[in-house]
């Protein structure tokens, strides 16, 4: 595991005490550190003084964050109130990128190799790339903050960016949130996320409260005191990922105001102090295990370029660090695509982003997203009514008798590159009781193979299995017109059989053998596509109504014990 430890320079003599504590306990444990120049501290000359001298250490990188923009200088130049940067136009993001710049390079004598950030938008990126080739790593984004996030801080949170990867990534020149499929599309800079998050929390909760922030953990009134058991234990399940994924990374970015009094969220600062250096703590002990590396964030950025190629995928298997309930969540991002699957809910998909239409998602009061920088869902258990009112799960059928796969729990039994397997579930329909297990292979170009394998039954009855894609439009908790959706089955061959465009009528389509149920979602430019590849399959697709808005792909087969359904989600690029 990459182990970043990040620090920001804030103005004030708070701060910076602060600061120096952080930086001192980072060196007793002989952690490589890094420090963000937010803008205002540009100013106050008792911090650049000490910034000076940390600039002569080997262990200590520095490099800007944008951050700080309530300051006088920025008042003066940029003749706005606005403080969240990547709300700026375009033309203030590059003069103050431009400043920040300066004021490094008139304080270290270097231009920075690093710039943090909470969010930065593609056209930010592409900018930054052209106009300080210096710069090589960025944090570009706080991984799924948005409605959630605003909700939960009295709607007073706009920072909107779900539906982005969660580790280092190779991002797009199109979207800031799709990683590039190939070098000719990547704006040439590593991105890394703004602190790493509990992965199941993370869809069912407020990320910010189980997050590699220590402090943070103080909002969510887990800690005991100084200490918190949860907070090593995600530690070591991130660590975990190495195994999972080839590659982990660690961010332990805690800023200045959470370790000095008056933080809303800090009653005793000495526990929080004493919880942050418990943590270094913990960390030096992975170090000294070979379970992590320490590095500056510029180190980790070209260490990334070593070991992943542009177009990789990335993977994580989460299970529940917090209640310890067994829960388990799969992650997997490619270039087309972010699915997670939740084991716990029959092993279905809860959480689907189609990156393959690589939706521009600039801010700023000069482009059309303007606030708005979360990636669109086409599933989302979580925002939309529940998992089976929104996912791609399974049912299973005998005579009268149907259940839904997602009221079972599973459990990865195995794994790989690109693929998982569940364990054995004993299901009951009706009278007959089937074992069931699911395995899913993951593909770049943007396909999702599910298997649902009946390994046995205590009857020779044939069971009818339905795998069920339920979908819609959306990037926040409200349905979105669905006007405009085009659903198609199609022939083997590729042959439109029927169609209809979705008008909340609740017509159905269905056709028998080898082929497609499709939905052609042009505001994303998405197609979404079931397959089925037997010919006694049956293939359906249903449009919902206004009470429920949801399209539906589904395909039908007859199983006996010992057999399966496979079908294939391919995620894809509309072509107009």
């Amino acid at each position: 595991m990459r182990l970043n430890v990040i620090h920001r320079a804030d103005p004030g003599p708070d701060a910076l005490e602060a600061l120096q504590f952080q930086l001192g306990e980072a060196e007793r444990f002989k952690l490589k550190a890094t420090v963000l120049v937010s803008y205002g501290a540009f100013f106050d000359g008792s911090t650049l003084a000490y910034l000076r001298g940390l600039g002569r250490s080997e262990n200590v990188e520095l490099g800007i964050h944008t951050h700080g923009l309530a300051c006088a200088d920025y008042q003066e130049r940029f003749h706005t109130r606005e403080s969240a940067f990547y709300y700026l136009s375009r033309k203030r993001k590059a003069g103050v990128l431009k400043r920040l710049v300066e004021l490094f390079h008139e304080t270290f004598g270097v231009e920075p190799c690093v710039l943090g950030a909470y969010l930065l938008d593609a056209w930010t990126q592409n900018h930054i790339q052209a106009a300080h080739p210096n710069v090589e790593v960025v944090i570009s984004s706080c991984f799924e903050e948005g409605v959630k996030m605003y909700h939960g801080n009295n709607h007073a949170w706009y920072l909107f960016c779900d539906g982005g990867p969660w580790g280092p990534f190779y991002p797009s020149k199109q979207s800031a949130l799709c990683p590039a499929r190939d070098e000719k599309e990547w704006n040439g800079l590593v991105a890394l996320p703004h602190l790493n998050r509990d992965m199941l929390m993370a869809l069912t909760s407020r990320d910010d409260y189980f997050s590699s922030h220590p402090v943070n953990l103080f909002r969510a009134r887990i800690n005991e005191g100084s200490d918190c058991p949860y907070l090593y234990r995600f530690i070591d399940e991130w660590s975990r990922q190495t195994e999972v994924n080839g590659y982990a990374y660690y961010s332990f970015f805690v800023s200045s105001p959470w370790l000095v009094d008056g933080h809303w969220a800090v009653e005793d600062v000495a526990e929080a102090r004493t919880l942050y250096t418990s943590a270094l703590s913990y960390l030096r002990t992975r170090v000294d295990a070979g379970l992590a590396v320490s590095e500056s964030v510029l180190e980790t950025g070209r260490e990334f370029k070593k070991r992943k190629r542009v177009g990789d995928h990335d993977q994580c298997h989460w299970q529940d660090q917090l209640r310890q309930s067994g829960r388990e969540l799969w992650w997997h991002a490619t270039s087309e695509y972010r699915a997670t699957i939740d084991l716990n809910a029959g092993s279905s998909i809860v959480d689907l982003r189609p990156w393959c239409g690589r939706q521009n998602l600039d801010l700023g009061p000069d482009e059309n997203a303007r606030w708005n920088g979360n990636y669109p869902f086409v599933v989302s258990s979580e925002l939309r009514g529940g998992q089976k009112r929104c996912s791609q799960s399974c049912y299973l059928q005998v005579g009268e008798h149907r259940i839904a796969l997602i009221e079972t729990g599973f459990k990865i039994a195995s794994s790989g590159e690109g693929f998982f397997e569940s364990d054995e579930r004993e299901v009951e329909i009706g009278d007959t009781v089937v074992v069931v297990r699911s395995r899913f292979e993951f593909a770049n170009d943007g396909c999702i193979c599910v298997q649902r394998v009946l390994v046995e039954s205590n009857s020779d009855l044939p069971i009818r299995v339905t795998e069920t894609f339920r979908g819609c439009v959306g990037q926040t908790e409200y349905p979105e017109d669905l006007s405009g959706i085009l659903l198609r089955l199609k022939s083997k061959d590729g042959v439109e059989v029927d169609e209809l465009s979705f008008a909340y009528e609740s017509r159905r389509l269905e056709s028998v053998g080898i082929g497609e149920a499709e939905a052609c979602i042009p505001s994303l430019s998405t197609l979404i596509r079931l397959e089925s590849i037997d010919e006694r399959s049956t293939l359906e697709v249903q449009e919902g109504v206004m009470f429920d808005p949801f399209f539906e792909l589904s395909v039908t087969k007859e199983v006996n014990p010992g057999e399966s359904l496979k079908t294939c989600l391919r995620i894809a690029k509309l072509e107009s």
